[in-house]
This record gives structure tokens, sequence and C-alpha cells, in this order.
């Protein structure tokens, strides 16, 4: 088990997170990220989520 350095997408803090991670929150904005096997990462949108639910 390793390390992986992000960069937040939406405030651009720097993340350090374990390699088996799935989902990470930003610890400067508390931005939510899903990590993907391939250490990329795409942003979560929890408004649109609950918009959809409904």
């Amino acid at each position: 088990m390793g390390i992986i350095e992000l960069t937040c997408p939406k405030c651009g803090g720097n993340m350090s997170v374990k390699d088996d991670m799935k989902q990470a929150f930003c610890m400067y904005c508390g931005y939510k990220i899903i990590i993907d096997n391939e250490y990329t990462y795409r942003k979560v949108d929890e408004a649109r989520i609950k918009e959809a639910e409904n």
C-alpha cells in the first residue's frame, strides 16, 4: 500500500491519499472526489445527484 499525491480540482490544494482508497475529501475545502484504479479522479457533484434522485 502506497501513497498517491493529488491536486484538488476545486481549490488546488495538495492531497495525499492511500492508493487503495476509492474516494477522498479535500482537507482544505471539503470537496469530494472519486478515485479510480489508475490514480485519476473525477469530481462528484452532490447537488446534481440529489436533483436526479428527485
